[in-house]
């Protein structure tokens, strides 16, 4: 991490990075200032929810739309900043990489879906792109393959592609 290579969570991959203080990570080594808890709900939650690019310090995801559907699966999703300082340094840093939009599925506050460090080379996120590299993929593709894909590509593959052109430019 501290050479600035790429490291993803998705997740329970997230709820590591939080876990261990990398994430939000603010360069004092690991402490944790924020948790990945119960949802709002109490229960499980497995479905397709909207999503929202925000502008942040994980620029190599720029490439991805403003807004896209992406899956999640959690029982402990909702993020909780330390304090309401914290939240708010979450997103005058610019370390805000994805909101839940127009819904909030699980409570997070401040509909957060993703952070990152505030190099932007640590993402940790609770929806799964990994679960949308195919159009197909979408429960109802065949209706909406042209709002939710970019030259054809799901928001998923776009993400990981993302991330592998990032990382090769590292080397």
């Amino acid at each position: 991490m501290a050479k600035g290579r790429l490291v993803i969570g998705v997740c329970n991959g997230f709820q590591a990075l939080v876990k261990a203080g990398f994430l939000p990570g603010e360069g004092q080594g690991p402490a944790q200032t924020a948790s990945l808890t119960d949802n709002d709900s109490g229960r499980f939650q497995c479905e397709w929810t909207g999503i929202r690019r925000e502008d942040s310090r994980a620029e190599w995801l720029s490439g991805l739309p403003r807004s896209f559907e992406l899956p999640i699966a959690h029982g402990e999703g909702r993020f909780v900043a330390r304090d309401a300082g914290h939240l708010r340094s979450l997103f005058r840093k610019g370390q805000v990489v994805f909101r839940y939009h127009p819904k909030n599925p699980n409570g997070s506050q401040g509909s957060i879906a993703g952070i990152c460090n505030e190099g932007g080379n640590v993402v940790g996120l609770m929806p799964h792109p990994e679960r949308y590299v195919n159009a197909f993929q979408h429960p109802a593709w065949t209706s909406i393959k042209s709002r939710h894909t970019t030259g054809g590509q799901a928001p998923g593959h776009l993400f990981w592609k993302s991330a592998a052109d990032y990382a090769k430019g590292l080397s």
